[in-house]
């Protein structure tokens, strides 16, 4: 499998990575050093450590008993099995700043009764009502598609750029587990894609069951700061989610997926499939700066005016009180592509596709995600001036009002044709203030200590070479950053 390690974290970028590897799961407090008490941490386990001790650490570890270590120079962590007397050793090593349980985030039904039904009429191909829509003949753009891996395809032949793998779980299929090509179909695909003419750069996060870390999507995140010139990556699509816990101004993956915007990449993520309840929204989706997408019913139509916002879709308002989401767009019962053996083709054995064998058919957030992914990168296309404020500033502006939701329905004809996006009414994202945690990153990066919203210059910001180190972390409260699941978000019929 072509895969990279994550190792473009370089000039130790992304300390912030070190902490976010720790901060989530934390069913057991901090180890501080020496003579403290704490709770004994056994089994596999993040070791956060001085800068530039990752390596004489490590070689402590193994020394210690400690089992399968690892030294992550550039986020000075150093991943471990410990048993009792290692975990001991290491918290009285001076070097040690923490010591936490090495959380997994497993796959969980978001669905009403952990399935989602199916909707109400045949398959949608949303490939096809995109054909006339555009000419076709604007620039080449780029989505990240931040899942599974994506596998060959025909339908994707000649647009996949790169493939990195941040799982390194040894596997030798490109997607193992289908989602992530279905996704890039959706969004590039010959047949099902909305826009045929795109590129793919895939970013694996999750395994073949949907299960992920929190540090493989941020250092996913951190690759794209470093290499999103390199491949002309306009937009990112985030078919996952995780629980949100806490403030988007505390939340790692909130502060993430800002500095991407900010570095000038649309960010497109997922509701999630917790409805109908309020309150809802996973995370980084809560974020207010990103485009959060739900998932409406066509009730078997294709004309929008019966639409209804999915039963199991997420629905705000965020933990901060905003409302999202943002955008709703077709996620039931959509065809794309099949991965066959893949876990998920397995998973949805029944549900074939009339398009051919070679497609299936599903639903969720993830899926209305993609489609507005695909959306937002056809308006690149034709308007590659458009920033990703403007970007979402379109596609809400044109929206329409959907019965029985205070969300809006994308309607690509409007906003593919908006004023030849001249006109761009009031702008999204008007008022907001960036997260704590990412003004926190800049205030040490731009030399000082009084960094707001309101005296930030942009243009002053390297996002290549950004530096987390000078964030003083132990004035952040972190036990609110338990992440509970980093998953995608279908889930069967």
């Amino acid at each position: 499998m072509q895969a990279m390690p994550p190792v473009g974290f370089g000039d130790r970028v992304m300390r912030f990575l070190s902490i976010a590897a720790i901060a989530f799961a934390v069913a057991v407090p901090s180890l501080p050093h020496q003579n403290a008490r704490f709770t004994m941490v056994t089994g596999d386990a993040i070791v956060r450590v001085a800068s530039g001790q990752s390596q004489s650490v490590a070689a402590f570890a193994r020394r210690s008993g400690a089992q399968n270590v690892q030294a992550l120079d550039t986020l000075d962590v150093v991943s471990a099995h410990l048993d009792a007397a290692a975990t001991r050793a290491l918290a009285a090593n001076v070097a040690v700043r923490a010591i936490e349980a090495d959380g997994a985030i497993a796959a969980s039904n978001l669905g009403p009764g952990g399935e989602l039904p199916r909707g109400n009429g045949p398959e949608v191909n949303e490939g096809q009502a995109f054909r006339s829509l555009t000419s076709g003949t604007g620039a080449s753009v780029t989505v990240a598609v931040v899942d599974s891996g994506v596998a060959d395809n025909t339908d994707l032949a000649g647009k996949i750029l790169t493939r990195v793998d941040f799982v390194n779980d040894g596997v030798t299929s490109y997607d193992p587990g289908g989602h992530g090509t279905y996704i890039a179909g959706l969004i590039a695909g010959t047949v099902t894609g909305i826009n045929p003419n795109a590129k793919i750069v895939s970013l694996r996060v999750l395994n073949e069951r949907g299960v992920g870390r929190v540090r493989s999507a941020l250092a996913a995140f951190d690759w794209l700061l470093r290499h999103r010139l390199d491949y002309r990556i306009r937009v990112v699509n985030l078919s996952w989610g995780a629980k949100q816990l806490s403030s988007y101004n505390d939340d790692v993956l909130a502060a993430a997926a800002e500095s991407l915007w900010f570095a000038g990449l649309t960010v497109v993520t997922a509701a999630g499939n917790d409805g109908p309840h309020a309150g809802t929204i996973n995370t980084p989706g809560g974020d207010p700066f990103v485009i959060t997408v739900g998932s409406v019913d066509q009730d078997g139509t294709t004309a929008q005016g019966d639409d209804r916002e999915s039963v199991w879709s997420s629905r705000g308002p965020t933990r901060d009180g905003f409302s999202k989401p943002d955008l709703l767009a077709p996620g039931e019962d959509v065809v794309s592509l099949r991965v066959p053996g893949s876990f998920l083709d397995q998973w949805y054995s029944d549900h074939d596709s009339e398009t051919g064998p070679n497609y299936t058919t599903m639903s969720g957030t993830s899926v209305s995600t993609a489609i507005v992914s695909g959306t937002a990168s056809l308006l690149l296309a034709e308007r590659p001036a458009l920033t990703p404020t403007l970007v979402k500033t379109v596609l809400v502006a044109t929206a329409m009002k959907v019965k029985g939701s205070t969300t809006p329905e994308l309607v690509p004809t409007r906003a593919l044709h908006f004023n030849n996006g001249r006109d761009t009414r009031k702008p999204a994202n008007s008022g907001l203030h960036p997260s704590k945690l990412l003004l926190a990153m800049l205030a040490g990066m731009i030399g000082g200590s009084n960094v707001t919203w309101e005296n930030i210059t942009w243009e002053s910001i390297t996002w290549e070479t950004i530096t987390w180190e000078n964030i003083t972390w132990e004035s952040l409260t972190w036990e609110s950053l338990t992440w509970e699941s980093l998953t995608w978000e279908t889930r069967r019929e």
